[in-house]
């Protein structure tokens, strides 16, 4: 696992820098290995978030990513937003 900040005007912005990050590495032959995947997990950042918060954060939407078919990007405010249109008990993590 890895951290990378990313500075984008928007939340599409980041997607879409995220998308193609996964995008390249699913469409590259790496030698030796051959092709491989990547899961993303990913959260937006608010002045008043400590790092440790976002982290965690990041790390919950990475995990939703790989538990729910992988080679995924995941925006951890798209599962909120998901888990209050749903009706019943819904415990994402």
């Amino acid at each position: 696992m890895f951290v990378v900040l990313l500075a984008t005007d928007t939340a599409e912005g980041a997607r879409g820098a995220l998308e193609r990050f996964r995008g390249r590495v699913e469409d590259y032959d790496f030698p030796g290995v051959g092709k491989v995947t990547v899961s993303v997990g990913y959260v937006t950042c608010s002045g008043s978030t400590l790092p440790t918060t976002l982290v965690d954060q990041a790390h919950r939407a990475l995990y939703f990513a790989k538990e729910n078919g992988r080679n995924r990007v995941v925006d951890l405010a798209e599962l909120h937003d998901q888990a209050e249109d749903q009706s019943g008990d819904i415990d994402l993590f």
